[in-house]
């Protein structure tokens, strides 16, 4: 959703990098996300929006609160297949069953 928000913008002209067009992708891509996947839990659509490595606090409405953070230098990040795709959705039904 991000990615098509994004692309729209910049062939409009606007500039990706500017804070104030990222939220705006945020905001329109969170809205879009909401219609298809009403349950899930949007964190995706804000990391593809605004790019880094980000802390959410999210309430039940959604994100509430998004930092900026860096990642502890001693952590090693490592990607992995488990061979089996997991729905965010379900997971945060669970979650809050």
């Amino acid at each position: 959703m991000a990615t098509a928000v994004g692309a729209v913008l910049a062939t409009a002209g606007r500039d990706l990098r500017v804070p104030e067009v990222k939220n705006e992708v945020l905001a329109l891509a969170l809205a879009g996300h909401r219609v298809v996947a009403p349950g899930g839990s949007g964190a995706d659509v804000v990391a593809a929006s605004l790019g880094g490595v980000l802390r959410l606090r999210s309430g039940p409405s959604g994100p509430v609160q998004i930092e900026s953070v860096g990642l502890p230098s001693q952590l090693a990040v490592r990607v992995v297949w488990t061979g089996v795709e997991a729905r965010t959705s379900e997971f945060v039904a669970a979650v809050r069953t």
